[in-house]
């Protein structure tokens, strides 16, 4: 089911909270994205756009496939809960926390899927 910011006020605040989930992602994601060969800041903003693609139900490009590495992707999956309460409360409805997690690990498996 596609969503719009109007119909979920999270997903709003998120989008406009990008830059701040994108800075405190980096700094947790540490040495985990280092064999990624890139800026730690950019590859999790560029996994934000796979749960923020979820809501619209667009997959991420398989030419984006080439920042994955599986630390990296996993360790994001790990801190991603703990930073969408940093950022959007700790009142942030469990069903957009469930819808945000649930998209990434599927678009990360669709990812995956079309790189190999």
């Amino acid at each position: 089911m596609e969503q719009n910011m109007e119909e979920n006020p999270s997903l709003a605040a998120l989008i406009a909270q990008r830059a701040e989930f994108a800075n405190q992602m980096s700094v947790r994601l540490g040495d985990a994205c280092a064999d990624a060969g890139g800026d730690s800041r950019q590859i999790a903003s560029q996994l934000l756009d796979i749960i923020l693609r979820s809501f619209e139900k667009q997959g991420l490009p398989a030419a984006d496939a080439k920042i994955f590495d599986k630390s990296c992707v996993s360790r994001f999956g790990d801190e991603l809960i703990p930073i969408l309460r940093d950022i959007l409360g700790h009142d942030v409805p469990i069903s957009f926390l469930a819808h945000c997690i649930d998209g990434y690990w599927r678009g990360v498996r669709h990812v995956l899927q079309h790189a190999a």
